[in-house]
């Protein structure tokens, strides 16, 4: 399986099971002997990563491939010259290997395990719910049926509703700057010290797209995180160096240097704003407002998280009322999966409701 990869098989197994002109005899035979090592590998896939999206979808793997293994050996489905209709299939042999291949290729966090748990839960006690049911009306078999697709077609809900979420470092926005040369003041300074810090990156990033040029700095110290100090100078005439001792920090980084920030500044302070006062030669000359953004694709996230829910949520729940067989609830895995990919390409803003006037972030 390390020498053939599962997502060739089990494309080799789709086709089969969805072209009927390709049917060979005997077809079905070759579609299980294909699916079977695409699916014992998504489940030491699903075992070297042990988490509850995984589980389930194990389960759901487990299950489309013990419904076609039964209606093969006993269901009829073995016979030579079976054709499956196009819409009408018999075997669930591709929902086994597309979960398989999902298996394969995941990548949910292993941290947001609480969605992916109430999921599971939701999807598994819909299938216990449906395999009541059928065996108190008397129908085992029907049962079995149901609850397999139950299973078939819930588990992608939990393996697709929680796209891998990116690095949670916190972005940061310059949303505003109050006062004349508040920012590039602070821009020169992030930009000599440098560092990963976001609020350094955005206010650097801020004004360098704002100015075209910064004062150059000297004797920087400090901490982009906390506050930073420094000398800017820069020519005023051919002959004429101005320069500056700055200080650019939260409030309390100026008034533990005996500055008092403006009115300004301490008032959105106080009513919650992140504030990033500027000050040089002992004077607070004005303060930049930061605001946090979303990270990138966060729109685009949750709107295949609601895809990948909703789509597999009706197919558990057409599949518990009987509507739904196995073979027909094989089709949601892969239509779940296109369905998420495409929406993960949609050209969506990260969540943002505005662009802000300075429009710089951290990233």
């Amino acid at each position: 399986m390390h020498r053939v990869p599962g997502p060739a098989a089990a494309a080799a197994v789709v086709v089969l099971s969805a072209v009927p002109p390709w049917q060979f005899r005997n077809w079905q035979w070759i579609a299980l002997a294909l699916a079977v090592p695409v699916v014992l590998a998504g489940l030491r896939s699903a075992r070297a990563r042990p988490d509850t999206a995984g589980l389930l979808t194990a389960v759901g793997t487990l299950a489309a491939l013990a419904w076609s293994a039964w209606v093969l050996v006993d269901g009829g489905a073995g016979v030579p010259g079976l054709v499956q209709p196009a819409g009408a299939p018999v075997l669930a042999l591709d929902a086994a290997v597309v979960l398989a291949v999902l298996l394969l290729l995941r990548d949910t966090d292993a941290g947001r395990g609480r969605p992916a748990t109430a999921v599971a839960a939701l999807v598994a006690a819909a299938a216990v719910a449906a395999l009541g049911f059928r065996l108190g009306a008397g129908d085992p078999v029907g049962a079995l049926g149901t609850s397999a697709a139950v299973l078939v077609a819930g588990a992608p809900a939990a393996l697709l509703v929680l796209p891998r979420v990116p690095d949670p470092t916190t972005r940061v926005v310059v949303a505003a700057s109050h006062g004349p040369g508040v920012l590039r003041a602070a821009g020169a300074l992030h930009t000599a010290v440098g560092g990963d810090d976001p609020v350094g990156r955005a206010v650097a990033d801020a004004a360098g797209r704002r100015h075209r040029s910064l004062p150059g700095v000297s004797d920087a110290d400090g901490d982009p995180a906390t506050g930073l100090r420094g000398v800017l100078s820069e020519f005023a005439a051919p002959d004429v160096v101005v320069a500056h001792a700055v200080l650019t920090g939260p409030p309390d980084w100026l008034r533990a240097h005996g500055v008092e920030p403006t009115a300004g500044a301490a008032q959105a302070d106080g009513q919650g704003a992140t504030v990033w006062c500027v000050a040089w030669d002992g004077v607070a000359r004005g303060w930049l407002e930061l605001a946090t953004a979303p990270p990138p694709g966060t729109r685009r996230r949750g709107l295949a998280a609601a895809v990948a829910l909703g789509a597999a949520a009706l197919g558990a729940v057409a599949a518990a009322a009987g509507a739904l067989p196995p073979a027909n609830a094989g089709a949601l895995p892969a239509g779940v999966a296109l369905l998420v990919a495409a929406v993960r390409l949609l050209p969506l803003p990260d969540g943002e409701r505005h662009r802000h006037p300075i429009g710089a972030t951290s990233r």
